[in-house]
């Protein structure tokens, strides 16, 4: 863990002081006009990740409450897994974010439309490729812990849905987010914060569904935004 600080620290040290020199922080640029519109986006953004927090971290906590902390680990493998999709997505999503930033200045709506239009493109292929890797889970999982991990096919066929739903939501979000339009992401986010681990424990207890209870209420409470957020974001564009 020590080695990418200290890489961090030399590179930021070298690059700030000779080739981008001009990017260098300072005090002195800082305009503090900007604060008060700042402040209140970077609030509401806090809100949004705390929300996050909750139902991903307590995930862990939920299974190994309501099962046994063994149980954690097929879970994990199963997240890291089909966590490969999502990565992938975040790389393509992060330039994104500016760049919708940018051409919402710019009232270049149409090529927000085109953009909108090509991932949701992409999101049929990748949801092909999110069918594969579901078929052959078992045996890559095999593979990757020497088939010392048993991961159940609901396991796996929840957490396809999942991730399906996930790199669905990041598509709007990442729109949603470059355009600052992000009310209708705090009262989604909230609410599956509030429903996520009444939602978990009601499918495990009454459904009597394994640790996948706790994926398929993971699933649930993204679903709020996986509506709301395409609905926004047509509106967004159709009034541009």
């Amino acid at each position: 863990m020590v080695i990418p600080v200290l890489v961090l620290i030399i590179a930021s040290i070298f690059f700030y002081n000779k080739r981008y020199s001009f990017l260098k922080p300072s005090i002195k640029k800082v305009d503090f006009s900007y604060a008060k519109d700042l402040g209140g986006l970077g609030i509401k953004f806090f809100f949004i990740q705390i929300a996050v927090l909750v139902i991903f971290q307590t995930s862990n906590i939920l299974i190994a409450q309501l099962f046994s902390p063994a149980d954690v680990t097929p879970y994990n493998i199963a997240f890291k897994y089909f966590g490969v999709i999502t990565m992938i997505w975040g790389i393509l999503m992060t330039p994104l974010w500016s760049a919708f930033t940018n051409a919402i200045t710019q009232n270049d709506y149409e090529w927000m439309r085109k953009t909108i239009i090509k991932l949701n493109k992409f999101m049929v292929v990748t949801l092909f490729i999110i069918v594969i890797m579901a078929f052959a889970a078992k045996t890559l999982i095999g593979f990757w812990t020497l088939n010392q991990v048993n991961v159940t096919t609901s396991m796996i066929e929840i957490f396809a849905l999942y991730t399906a739903v996930s790199i669905w939501n990041n598509i709007y979000s990442y729109f949603l987010n470059g355009t600052s339009q992000i009310n209708i992401q705090i009262y989604t986010s909230m609410a599956a914060a509030l429903l996520h681990i009444p939602i978990a424990i009601s499918l495990v207890k009454y459904a009597h569904m394994g640790p996948e209870g706790i994926v398929l209420s993971m699933t649930i409470s993204l679903s709020f935004f996986a509506i709301a957020g395409p609905i926004k974001t047509k509106k967004i564009l159709k009034n541009g």
